[in-house]
């Protein structure tokens, strides 16, 4: 396949890149090899570890492999991914109508079976390794034959959109051109397999301002004297409920904002140290290999031997050296600090990358931590946390709410009442026993009302979020009716089995008293 990285950009036509992402896509490259793991950064060779003087590739391919690159930046990202989406994305309509009519389209957001959630952690784990990524929503082709044409989501990686423009109307920035590269995979030419082939895609504004698609491919030079040649191969204008859209539905989402312009990735730093503590283990390992196991030596014997070959000395408790008078035996040992350095080194760097982002590297403390000293040590980590939950929020509201206008879910595609959000609930917090029964007595005293009772348990994780506050007070209204019911049951069988012993304790206190049951009832009779 085709790496991106390796794309020869013509500077020719709509293959032109921006100014800024040919050294971009070298900071990107190193973001997207680290996270690969060891085998990527080791297959980089002297990219990312550097030969040795006079080393033969023989040594420096054992140099290499003895450094072990650890994973700690894969594993935060994994960390951070799970604790921004430990929730699915909030959606948020006008309606429960709405709500229903929406959720056909979120369900399969990328016309990919792809929905909002595994959308909202593609777009989260872009933002989190390079910083940046875009999105086009987009419609079938009307030749596409389709039973149900949907419009639908696409993302594009940073290395994808090469090329952007702007221009200003009342001072307010307007994207009017995009430049994508894609990469298909088309049938081979044999019939076997597939064969890859580039194009250009120019999301473009035309000169009366309407919205309109390009398709371009790239014709290689012949030869080094002969420039690079591009031509134009489709031209689509998409309409927007029959009508040109006026602006290109093409939305960046970086980690701190969504306009076009490029940023440094958030978990830069930690890659850099992450990399520094490869070479610091390739050193370590390296000399650890070449001193740690004791050398002989031996000073005073005759190395000359049978036709000027040294004699071999092989060491083993079975074997036994012959030495002449005054020969000598030491064992070569390494005695020093020099590897304690290197050692001292990675702890420095764990503990760096475990402070850039690592937290899951921290040793436990065993000290127990506050509430407000632990609130205070990750607030720094919750707030780019929100930052970047709040940027992927605004570009799903946004992506959205187009799908919804063009599918005739909504009427305005700037509808307010229709958003997007991340969950901010990044660690498990379930309520303890004691703070649930605090609640409800707080609730049936009268100091809590029932919607605020039930957003403290949702919150807290005693109720499932996916119950609305309509079902859970049905389902409390019935439960309440059904236990009235039920003590009103144990009420009527509670009176029964009274008069019974009562009945009971009147015939044991005549059999007692030696009275006849007959001249208690003749007595009564009597009376009568």
């Amino acid at each position: 396949m085709i790496d991106l990285f390796n794309l020869p950009y013509w500077p020719v036509g709509p293959a032109n890149p921006h100014n800024f992402i040919v050294r971009w896509r070298t900071i990107w490259k190193k973001c997207r090899d680290v996270i690969a793991g060891e085998e990527q950064i080791k297959d980089a060779g002297e990219q990312y570890l550097t030969k040795m003087v006079r080393m033969s590739d023989s040594e420096y391919e054992a140099y290499k492999h003895r450094a072990l690159f650890y994973g700690a930046s894969s594993r935060t990202i994994q960390g951070l991914l799970g604790s921004l989406l430990r929730k699915p994305p909030i959606v948020h309509t006008a309606s429960p109508a709405v709500d229903a009519k929406l959720d056909k389209y979120l369900q399969n957001i990328t016309q990919t079976r792809v929905d909002l959630a595994g959308f909202a952690r593609d777009l989260v784990q872009e933002v989190l390794t390079v910083g940046r990524v875009g999105v086009l929503v987009d419609m079938p082709p009307e030749d596409a034959n389709l039973l149900d044409p949907t419009p639908y989501a696409r993302m594009y990686t940073a290395e994808n959109v090469i090329n952007w423009r702007e221009h200003f109307e009342g001072g307010v920035p307007v994207l009017d051109e995009v430049v994508l590269v894609e990469i298909l995979a088309l049938p081979s030419a044999n019939g076997f397999g597939v064969e890859f082939i580039i194009q250009y895609r120019e999301l473009v504004l035309n000169e009366d301002g309407s919205y309109v698609q390009r398709l371009w491919v790239i014709d290689p030079p012949a030869d080094e004297d002969h420039p690079a040649t591009y031509r134009m191969v489709d031209e689509i204008m998409p309409l927007y409920r029959g009508q040109p859209l006026k602006h290109l539905p093409f939305f960046f989402c970086n980690s701190s904002h969504t306009r076009p312009d490029i940023e440094k990735p958030p978990l830069l730093d930690l890659f850099n140290v992450n990399l520094s503590h490869y070479r610091s283990s390739a050193d370590l390992e390296h000399g650890r290999h070449f001193t740690a196991i004791p050398t002989p030596v031996v000073a005073g014997v005759d190395t000359s031997g049978e036709d000027g070959v040294p004699p071999s000395l092989e060491i083993g408790s079975a074997t036994a050296w012959m030495l002449p008078f005054g020969a000598t035996a030491h064992m070569l040992e390494f005695n020093g600090q020099g590897l304690k350095h290197l050692e001292n080194a990675l702890d420095e760097k764990m503990a760096l990358m475990a402070s850039l982002g690592a937290r899951m590297l921290e040793p436990d403390k065993r000290a127990s931590e506050t509430a407000e000293a632990l609130r205070l040590r990750q607030a720094g980590d919750i707030a780019n946390l929100n930052t970047i939950a709040d940027i992927v929020g605004e570009t799903l509201t946004q992506v959205v709410r187009v799908i919804a206008w063009w599918s005739y879910v909504i009427d305005d595609p700037e509808d307010k009442t229709m958003y997007i959000e991340l969950d901010k609930d990044y660690f498990e917090s379930r309520l303890s026993p004691s703070m649930l029964a605090a609640l409800v007595q707080a609730w049936q005293s009268g100091a809590l009302g029932f919607s605020d009772l039930y957003t403290q348990l949702v919150r807290g994780e005693a109720i499932d979020d996916s119950r609305t506050l309509e079902q859970v007070k049905a389902e409390v209204t019935a439960e309440v009716k059904l236990r009235q019911e039920a003590f009103a049951a144990a009420q009527g069988t509670q009176k029964m089995v009274a008069g019974a012993n009562s009945l009971v304790t009147d015939k044991l206190s005549v059999l007692s008293t030696g009275t006849k049951e007959g001249d208690i009832e003749g007595t009564g009779r009597g009376a009568q």
